[in-house]
């Protein structure tokens, strides 16, 4: 059994994030944790597995404290963990290396490992992809390998961060079958942000004002509003035909071949045109070419044939937000993070800080709690919140936005969809890669739906 005794955690520095919590966990048992972005939710899980001293009380991992040295690594060895950042925790040259990774350190035999990453690569969809590095892969392949990474160890705790953040309806119901499937099935604490997680867990706990609540486990009822997502693969309705719109960035017969994937190709003779007013929303399964197409758009990647181009000036100015738009946070406050686009683009130091300001503000921010902070401090969602000002600030007239609704609670997912419908009001145009589209309902849209063939991979686009 897992247990926390009158745990307590405080960043230094800041306010005490949760105290006096007390939690077991039986052998088997799926328990989810659900909370608002920035409520502890990541910290506790850490804390939870060993992995984060406490500030205060204890953890015990069948009666082994991770905290006492002499104890530490046999604890941590009954333990397996999956980031909310798939990528935080790739180390391995190749996709098959990754997965063996943690079997060679606990010095299992050869022969056993051999047999266990076949199997993993098999179950996570990985075959194909064993001799390929994990920064080739898309964001919804590198979930997939952090968890084939995590399981192929077999822990009697498993602490998954938001687990199925990145993949698709298909993805998220394997994953399920195989939580249930494994024999013995270990104990899950699964960070959620989604209804359907929150409803299959044998517990559902609240993290809130720092206190843990249980509450009724089933379809996440008795959660408050504005905090579990719902499914929303279901395409927005298209939007009435806008071809008198100016045309801010076209792509013409966009044509894209993988390298070194024997001529896979994902899209072909593609053609996209930006209009002010309208968002594309750019949806299919786990790497059916979505983020290529954005970076394809943004410039940073070349399409095999045809051309991307587009108006010269101030209204083709273009903000990318990656897959992983953490990543893009390098100053040491937020304030100075956000106002880096608006001092670069000319305007002086007050100026930018001001246009910083108000951008927080618009992301629901608070610039008073958040501008003095540390970016790597904050929760993820919240860093996804701040990123996305820092391109605001650059006052965009195309926005490239890729699944910028992950690691979001539902009122953020809200908000962000206001912003969006805002920015087309004023006339931006903008793409929008996503899995889950129904946030973007209400909005002029048009839809992109890239779909993988059964035998040549290529794309068809509908």
């Amino acid at each position: 059994m897992l247990t926390a005794e009158d745990v307590s955690f405080r960043y230094p520095g800041r306010e005490t994030l949760f105290e006096g919590l007390h939690l077991a966990v039986e052998p088997g048992q799926r328990i989810a944790v659900i909370g608002l972005n920035g409520c502890g939710k990541s910290t506790l899980l850490r804390c939870l597995a060993g992995l984060v001293p406490c500030t205060g009380g204890r953890i015990l991992i069948d009666d082994l404290d991770p905290a006492v040295p002499a104890q530490r690594a046999e604890a941590l060895s009954l333990v397996g963990f999956l980031f909310e950042s798939p990528g935080e925790q790739a180390l391995a040259p190749t996709v098959e290396r990754e997965i063996s990774f943690g079997l060679e350190n606990r010095g299992v035999d050869p022969a056993l490992i051999r047999t266990r990453v076949d199997e993993a690569l098999e179950r996570f969809g990985l075959t194909a992809l064993a001799p390929r590095h994990p920064s080739m892969l898309s964001g919804g392949e590198r979930q997939r390998l952090a968890l084939a990474s995590v399981f192929v160890e077999a822990p009697r705790y498993l602490f998954l961060d938001e687990p199925t953040s990145r993949l698709d309806a298909a993805g998220r119901e394997e994953l399920s079958r195989l939580m249930d499937a494994q024999a013995p099935r270990p104990a899950i604490v699964e960070a959620t942000l989604r209804f359907e997680e929150a409803g299959k867990a044998d517990r559902v706990l609240l993290v809130s004002d720092g206190r843990l609540r249980e509450l009724p486990s089933g379809r996440g009822s008795g959660a408050p509003a504005g905090l579990l997502n719902a499914d929303a693969e279901a395409d927005p309705e298209p939007a009435p035909d806008r071809g008198g719109a100016g045309v801010l960035l076209e792509g013409r017969a966009l044509t894209f071949k993988v390298p070194g994937s024997a001529g896979r190709t994902l899209f072909e003779k593609l053609d996209v045109a930006v209009r002010a007013g309208e968002a594309i929303v750019v949806t299919g399964p786990t790497a059916s070419g979505k983020s290529t197409l954005l970076r394809m758009l943004a410039g940073f990647e070349k399409p095999s044939s045809g051309s991307v181009g587009g108006s010269t000036g101030p209204a083709s100015r273009i903000a990318y937000l990656p897959q992983f738009p953490e990543r893009l946070l390098f100053a040491p406050t937020v304030l100075e993070d956000v106002a880096f686009a608006a001092e670069r683009l000319g305007a002086s130091r007050s100026k930018a800080f001001e246009v910083a300001r108000s951008c927080l503000e618009r992301v629901q921010a608070d610039p008073m709690r958040f501008g003095p902070v540390f970016p790597g401090d904050l929760s993820y969602g919240e860093r996804r919140r701040v990123a996305l000002a820092g391109l605001l600030s650059a006052g965009p007239r195309i926005l490239l936005l890729d699944e910028p609704e992950v690691g979001l609670d539902a009122s953020g997912r809200r908000r962000l969809g206001e912003i969006l419908h805002g920015l087309l009001n004023d006339g931006v145009g903008a793409v929008v890669a996503t899995h889950e589209p129904g946030w973007l309902a209400g909005m002029p849209v048009r839809v992109i739906r890239l779909e993988k063939t059964a035998l040549s991979g290529a794309v068809v686009v509908a």
